[in-house]
């Protein structure tokens, strides 16, 4: 983690899910092209507020964008001014991806606010970019954005395999594809994705929440949902009770890991049927 300290010199955008923020760079320096914070610190106070932030064309000046709640933004408007610190992470969000001509992106309209950093990256780098958003309605958020992006953001109701595919045949050779939503509604991208080619190389992608690993039976053929969120060895599949020995092998067609029948009771089981 790295400290810089900030001060809030305009306050551009305010939305349902948080603020657009200018800010002067008085000490420290952003260490990563897009980055992360996960609390704020001003006068003594921490605020826990999610805090992405990137550097601007004038290099003491940066762009934050604080993803508040109606319970812990008033800090934001009373500290306008005054100094703030932030406990940066050395991590990066978002990488621009080598031999990068062109990015895709494909947002689910939930996860727009936390990506409007990453589609502001790419404008202020002058990366070719075309924007999918999945949204039944344009509101505030989205009206914003597409004043930002002269228009160019396209709008689609649903992501259906045959619609997504092709907007996937149709981009040129160097596109890189940056996908964030759901996780089903990842799982789903990427399937296309790979299907037409794509390589785990040339997708990024950013989920909602915790994805739930699937695991499949290979005795009854279902899937069980390990709802530890820790990687597991074993586990009873509870569709058919059998022991199940968890492959460390991820099959993309299936989406999910292979359980294999444990060995002591194939042994067992195998010692049955000749009886």
């Amino acid at each position: 983690m790295r400290t810089i300290k900030c001060k809030i010199t305009k306050i551009e955008k305010t939305f349902n899910q948080g603020h657009v923020v200018e800010a002067e760079l008085i000490e420290g320096s952003i260490p990563n092209l897009i980055t992360y914070a996960d609390h704020v610190k001003s006068d003594g106070t921490i605020f826990q507020i999610p805090t992405y932030l990137i550097e601007t064309t004038n290099k003491d000046i940066c762009r934050l964008y604080f993803h508040t709640t109606p319970n812990n933004d008033e800090w934001l408007f009373n500290f306008e001014g005054t100094f703030f610190e932030l406990h940066v992470s050395e991590y990066s969000n978002f990488i621009i991806p080598q031999h990068c001509k062109k990015m895709l992106l494909l947002i689910e309209e939930s996860a727009l606010f936390e990506n409007l950093i990453i589609i502001d990256f790419l404008g202020i780098h002058k990366i070719k970019t075309d924007v999918y958003i999945k949204t039944e309605a344009q509101g505030e958020l989205l009206n914003y954005l597409q004043r930002r992006m002269n228009n160019n953001i396209t709008l689609l109701p649903s992501l259906e395999t045959r619609t997504v595919h092709s907007i996937f045949t149709n981009q040129e050779i160097g596109t890189r594809l940056y996908i964030s939503g759901s996780w089903s509604m990842i799982n789903h991208l990427k399937n296309i994705a790979f299907e037409i080619g794509l390589t785990d190389d040339e997708i990024q992608f950013k989920g909602l929440g915790v994805q739930k690993e699937k695991i499949m039976c290979v005795k009854c053929y279902s899937f069980n949902i390990n709802e530890t969120n820790d990687e597991i060895e074993e586990m009873n599949c509870v569709h058919c009770n059998t022991t199940l020995e968890v492959s460390s092998h991820y099959s993309r067609r299936l989406g999910a890991y292979l359980g294999y029948v444990k060995a002591v009771e194939a042994v067992v089981g195998a010692e049955r049927r000749k009886k």
